[in-house]
């Protein structure tokens, strides 16, 4: 087995709903590879979710790429009609203040899948190692980030929540356990939080990510997943959040078997913003 590579049955048969190209900053994936590569791969769908960051600094798309973008994707669906689902998402980086701004970047566009996610909250950057003065207390590192999934829930017409719990990738450990779990003086936060995504009908991703980082674990962790699954969540989406080719599908068994463990079954991809389920 490869280093690197997913360490079961592989990703045949999952959507990736979450994947970046060289459409995001940070990413220099050409569409074509993807696809070619998830063909391969026999996944039957993926999502083109590249990164509009609305943090101080950060890039949202502007007309000219958004068009360029969608001119590749409308010649990759005929080349690849009948084998491969090919959705025009996006990743909506939150940022508390930026809610209009949000709103309107939605608008202009008929997007398949929006897949809302926090990266910054105030000046902390959770995809980077953490800065915080000696002697600060963990749960002031988590908290914010808490509040901003809440706050972005109100504010962001989204489809399914990126890769929760990201603050553990670099974060201190909480009092009692490693990240968002049950034993953490945030855990009601956490729980309140699950249970308005599943009132609002907004989905959960499981993010493969974690897995090949520092984290080792998906985003979220199992408690986490088990928790949705006692609020009423049923559905999750399945993402490899991939900014390199190689790493398209990659992980999406394990992400499945999380799901399964937690006692979901079925996960959906989204075409025009409806879901479409498929069992797990």
């Amino acid at each position: 087995m490869a280093a690197g590579e997913p360490r079961s049955g592989g990703p045949a048969g999952l959507y990736d709903m979450h994947v970046h190209t060289r459409f995001s900053p940070d990413s220099g994936s050409d569409l074509a590879v993807i696809c070619r590569r998830a063909a391969e791969m026999g996944i039957p769908g993926l999502c083109f979710t590249d990164h509009a960051e609305f943090a101080p600094g950060d890039v949202v798309p502007g007309e000219d790429e958004l068009d360029e973008m969608m001119g590749e994707i409308r010649a990759l669906r005929r080349a690849y009609d009948g084998v491969l689902e090919i959705g025009f998402g996006v990743e909506i980086g939150y940022y508390r203040g930026r809610a209009d701004d949000i709103a309107a970047f939605l608008a202009a566009r008929d997007f398949d899948f929006v897949l809302a996610s926090v990266h910054v909250s105030g000046t902390v950057g959770y995809s980077f190692p953490a800065t915080m003065a000696p002697g600060t207390d963990p749960v002031d590192y988590f908290a914010p980030y808490l509040e901003d999934l809440r706050r972005m829930v109100d504010e962001v017409d989204c489809d399914s929540i990126g890769h929760m719990d990201l603050p553990k990738r670099f974060g201190p450990p909480l009092p009692g356990c490693n990240a968002l779990g049950g034993a953490s003086p945030l855990w009601r936060d956490v729980s309140a939080f699950l249970g308005e995504i599943v009132r609002r009908g907004i989905l959960l991703e499981i993010n493969a990510s974690g897995l090949r980082q520092n984290s080792g674990e998906t985003y979220p962790s199992g408690e986490v997943l088990r928790e949705y699954r006692r609020l009423g969540g049923d559905a999750v989406t399945l993402g490899s959040d991939s900014h390199q080719p190689s790493h398209t599908g990659w992980g999406l068994d394990r992400a499945a078997t999380a799901a399964r463990e937690a006692g979901i079954h079925r996960a959906a991809y989204f075409l025009g913003r409806r879901p479409h389920y498929y069992p797990l």
